[in-house]
């Protein structure tokens, strides 16, 4: 799971790396669950999103941008 370009597990620490069960006992979840989360296999909600922010201290940022137009549709 990643978090903006930094990885999750990175945002832990200010030195990086913090323990998957710590980060998990902090959200409220599992580190099994976590780690699902972490691999791909589990489409998290944004409640769940919010508690692992919280848990890392960051701030949860959701975006909806537009659609880059194909190349030759752009005017130019």
């Amino acid at each position: 799971m990643t978090l903006g370009q930094q990885p999750a597990r990175d945002l832990g620490t200010p030195g990086g790396y913090q323990r998957p069960e710590a980060l998990a006992a902090r959200a409220g979840m599992t580190q099994p669950a976590l780690s699902r989360l972490e691999a791909g296999g589990v489409v998290p909600t944004i409640p769940l999103l919010e508690r692992i922010s919280a848990a890392l201290n960051a701030d949860l940022i959701v975006e909806i941008a537009p659609h880059a137009l194909p190349e030759e549709l752009q005017k130019g």
